[in-house]
């Protein structure tokens, strides 16, 4: 096979005219890297391999493009290039990205169970299954948790102001109704017990 042509396209790419009509476009960079010419005899192993690096330099950018857009953990930014790139070329990617310090996964759950806790109020419950979702170890996502040490009373006590304290006047049955959906959310029943319990306790001693 040979090289009939190189003519840059657009954006630092070139289009490689092979003599069988089968076109290529390569960055510079990879025609560089082969050293590439017009004239030049190709095999196929040698074309494979170029076309191997144009994938591995789209799976860095594509990575790069995800980054620059928010956090990633390893587990979730792999998951999200083998929708477009094979499995070992999504490996390199991210590999690549973890030397330059693009990511960190302790530091990335760390950011998150504070969100979550303190933020959103999450139930613990709740942010390890949101953190699992984002790809993180379950077992640094557990410790980064914990670490923050969040009181979930205190949370409840936060998202029951927020949102039922209106339910909670309606008596009985809207304690039952506020009760229930906050074990939807994933706290544990001792937790919303004593929540409960001492925002009405409050609510009494302010009349």
């Amino acid at each position: 096979m040979k090289i009939q042509d190189i003519r840059e396209k657009d954006k630092g790419f070139y289009l490689i005219a092979l003599d069988e009509g089968k076109d290529l476009i390569l960055h510079g960079e990879i025609v560089a890297r082969h050293h590439l010419k017009p004239g030049q005899e190709i095999d196929p192993q040698e074309l494979e391999r170029c076309k191997n690096d144009a994938l591995r330099r789209k799976a860095r950018e594509r990575a790069y493009y995800l980054l620059e857009y928010r956090d990633h953990s390893e587990g979730e930014l792999y998951q999200k290039l083998c929708r477009h790139y094979p499995g070992p070329i999504a490996a390199e990617a991210v590999a690549k990205c973890k030397e330059y310090g693009l990511l960190d996964d302790a530091a990335y759950a760390k950011k998150l169970a504070e969100y979550y806790l303190n933020r959103k109020l999450f139930s613990f419950r709740r942010a390890l299954m949101e953190m699992g979702k984002k790809g993180l170890d379950r077992q640094l996502a557990k410790e980064s948790l914990k670490a923050v040490q969040a009181d979930p009373v205190e949370q409840l006590e936060k998202i029951i102001q927020k949102r039922y304290a209106k339910k909670l006047g309606q008596g009985k049955e809207g304690r039952q109704k506020v009760f229930a959906a906050l074990a939807r959310l994933g706290f544990d029943y001792e937790d919303i017990k004593t929540a409960l319990s001492e925002y009405n306790w409050e609510e009494n001693e302010d009349e």
